[in-house]
């Protein structure tokens, strides 16, 4: 499953605050991204963790981490000041444009108008493309990417995507773009923002960018929707809720990664074995009841992934608990992890296909 999922280009991530979804964001670019198809993390928290997971400061512009890696803080407001330098003719307009007093108040009163710009940023970066590559290969065409623009138009739009960039970001198609979605409401709410746009706008310029924006996240063969739970009651709750809610937006998840899973490998008679000798010394009897704790919390959280499974209908994809691990340590651990899963089902595939 996992290999199908680096099949697709953009992935979504969602879950509850502490479930280790921008952890996961990390392990999967790093297990995704190579030099020749790199990844990018685009951020929407503006604390920036993934930025923080990697080493870099948080900036709009994507940085190269290293090792395949690009991260970058999605940002609506500058997101939108990005796609006025593209569509503004001439340095003077576009300043005045934002100094203007009712750009401001628009940029701050327009309902959901950042969300829907963060989105818009996110498929620009799926569809920009290199210097040497055909400027379109058909499929809908954002804002940012027009269709039928002139030469000195598709320089600007060059420059204005490498501005402030490392050399190594400019102009770059990545292989994989993976965005690190904000808590399971909020993420909720950005998902929702093209189609309430649309039906705001209409036909308008803004509506039908909302459209393809929509149409962008709704095409399996681009995109994956991932949700990130842990065992706990609260996070599996979460997550199916959300998944419901995704479905009534016909976005269906296609995997849930189960993190921090420790599987069941011992029961009451290993218990009993270790205990059993002094069961009446206070040490040994209250190393039995932390023992009997643990082992309910283990199948608690086994009952959980049978649960999701059952209920969603979607591959569930454990991840392991290594506590005790510092984040760098834990992100490259998860992700070579994953990337051996990857190498095992291709190699597992071609050997079935013989």
């Amino acid at each position: 499953m996992l290999g199908e999922l680096f099949t697709r280009r953009l992935l979504i991530v969602l879950g509850k605050g502490g479930v280790g979804k921008t952890t996961l964001c990390a392990a999967l670019a790093r297990a995704g991204g190579t030099s020749a198809a790199p990844a990018i993390v685009m951020e929407c928290d503006s604390r920036a963790s993934s930025n923080a997971l990697f080493g870099v400061a948080p900036k709009f512009d994507p940085f190269d981490a290293g090792n395949g890696v690009s991260v970058a803080l999605l940002d609506g407001r500058q997101a939108l000041e990005e796609y006025l330098r593209l569509v503004v003719p001439g340095r003077a307009l576009l300043h005045a444009v934002f100094a203007n007093r009712l750009y401001q108040f628009f940029v701050q009163a327009a309902p959901g108008l950042k969300e829907l710009m963060m989105l818009g940023k996110v498929c620009y970066e799926l569809e920009r493309r290199t210097d040497t590559e055909p400027s379109d290969r058909g499929g809908a065409r954002l804002g940012w990417t027009r269709r039928g623009e002139g030469r000195r138009a598709r320089r600007r739009r060059q420059s204005v995507a490498g501005h402030g960039d490392c050399p190594s970001t400019r102009s770059r198609r990545w292989g994989l773009i993976i965005v690190d979605a904000p808590a399971s409401g909020q993420a909720l709410s950005l998902l929702r923002m093209p189609s309430a746009a649309r039906r705001t706008f209409g036909e308008s310029i803004v509506g039908r960018e909302a459209d393809n924006i929509g149409r962008t996240l709704r095409d399996s063969r681009t995109t994956a929707i991932v949700q990130v739970t842990t065992p706990e009651a609260l996070a599996v709750s979460e997550t199916l809720e959300t998944f419901d809610a995704l479905a009534e937006m016909k976005l269906k998840p296609r995997a849930i990664l189960f993190n921090r899973h420790v599987r069941v490998e011992f029961d009451e008679r290993d218990i009993a074995s270790v205990t059993g000798a002094a069961a009446a010394s206070a040490p040994r009897s209250h190393l039995k009841e932390l023992a009997r704790a643990e082992l309910a919390r283990r199948r608690a959280g086994e009952q959980a992934l049978s649960m999701l499974r059952e209920r969603t209908r979607v591959p569930v994809i454990e991840v392991r608990d290594y506590a005790g691990m510092g984040s760098a340590g834990l992100v490259e651990r998860i992700a070579a992890d994953l990337a051996l899963r990857v190498e095992a089902q291709s190699a597992g595939s071609t050997t079935g296909g013989r």
